[in-house]
């Protein structure tokens, strides 16, 4: 409750200091003013796949290899919604959850299924999402305010594939309608080792159409990244809850080209892994990637896309200090509010004024952590 309390205080400091004039152009720190979960204990979190927090304050945690939903209420009271298992209330993989009013809602990726929970996670009914055909080559990218879901095509592949439509589904799991293409470039990169072996690797950014819903699911938006010979545009599309085009708009930003130093610590875990597994030299390794790379990559203006409640485009993107600069556009263009984050905070929602982000603590555990600027 006390922290309930702080976050109130904190927002409302945000607020004055909003309406001093030129601020929302100004850089905003984000700093974490409360998290839920621990590295042990009975709170102790797995690897956390997505998040979801109601207006009131309710968060909702789902993880992998667990076929329940972890429900905390606005004062950090544990509730465990759903089991595993194929009937009513009981989940596979859960690889989505979010709140449509008080209603929550599971999206189970691999069965193609929707359900929907009341907020103390009593059952009330379920959905296909897609029809399991196109399970194989499409992941639930949200459900909408209207009860239509939005799938977007998966974007696991190696290697440059042609684009693929966006997929608007009824409530009886039928595709209505295509919202524009997704397309997915410059994933992977061909490097030989010093022994001589030939392995491939991905670039931890691509190139790929960003898709987002905003939390009240009123809107959903594209964002797409193309280079420029001086830096990237950025092209978004916003749309309503019904599938209906908002509005279109492009911005530029100017980019730096990556030092070789810059594109091996991107490469970091992969350099790492590559050489305990083939027992190389880790020098040799980053070697090899650099020559590969021959040209140093960008470092990307999109790294990270999301929406807000209001139909603002927020762009997140990975600079050379480590650090990530959030930047909030209007659908016409206009640059509204740029927030400055750590690296390894992931941003996943835009909440009460502020974001909720996931941070891996240590090995053992993971938090979620409530943010705020200024």
């Amino acid at each position: 409750m006390v922290m309930r309390l702080l976050r109130v205080v904190w927002w409302r400091l945000i607020t004055v200091l909003a309406l001093v004039p030129g601020s929302l152009e100004a850089q905003e720190r984000l700093f974490a003013i409360d998290s839920v979960g621990s590295t042990e204990g009975d709170d102790s979190f797995g690897f956390i796949v997505d998040v979801a927090v109601h207006p009131e304050g309710t968060l909702a945690v789902a993880q992998y290899g667990l076929s329940e939903v972890w429900v905390f209420d606005a004062d950090g009271k544990l509730q465990v919604a759903g089991r595993r298992g194929e009937g009513p209330g009981e989940f596979g993989f859960v690889s989505d959850v979010a709140w449509r009013g008080d209603t929550l809602v599971v999206v189970e990726g691999g069965r193609s299924r929707v359900s929907l929970l009341t907020g103390d996670g009593r059952y009330l009914r379920d959905q296909t999402t897609i029809p399991r055909l196109a399970a194989v080559r499409y992941g639930s990218a949200g459900y909408l305010r209207s009860g239509l879901t939005v799938a977007a095509p998966l974007t696991l592949g190696s290697s440059t594939a042609a684009a693929k439509p966006i997929l608007l589904v009824g409530t009886d799991g039928q595709v209505l309608d295509t919202l524009g293409e997704a397309r997915h470039r410059r994933v992977s990169a061909d490097a030989t080792l010093p022994d001589g072996t030939g392995f491939v690797f991905q670039n931890p950014l691509p190139n790929y159409t960003r898709t987002a819903l905003s939390p009240d699911g009123r809107y959903f938006g594209t964002a797409d990244e193309l280079e420029g010979p001086d830096g990237s545009e950025l092209r978004f599309a916003l749309y309503d809850d019904t599938g209906n085009e908002v509005g279109r708009t492009t911005v530029t930003l100017k980019t730096d080209p990556a030092s070789d130093e810059d594109v091996l610590v991107r490469r970091g875990d992969m350099i790492e892994r590559i050489a305990k597994t083939d027992d190389l030299p880790v020098a040799s390794v980053r070697k090899a990637i650099v020559e590969a790379v021959q040209l140093p990559d960008r470092v990307p203006a999109l790294s990270n896309f999301l929406l807000d409640n209001d139909g603002k485009l927020w762009v997140g993107s990975i600079g050379k200090d480590g650090m990530v600069t959030w930047r909030a556009w209007s659908v016409e263009g206009d640059l509204l509010r740029t927030w400055i984050a750590d690296r390894d905070l992931e941003l996943r929602q835009l909440h009460d004024g502020g974001a909720v982000a996931i941070r891996q603590d240590d090995v053992r555990g993971w938090r979620v952590v409530f943010l705020m600027g200024l």
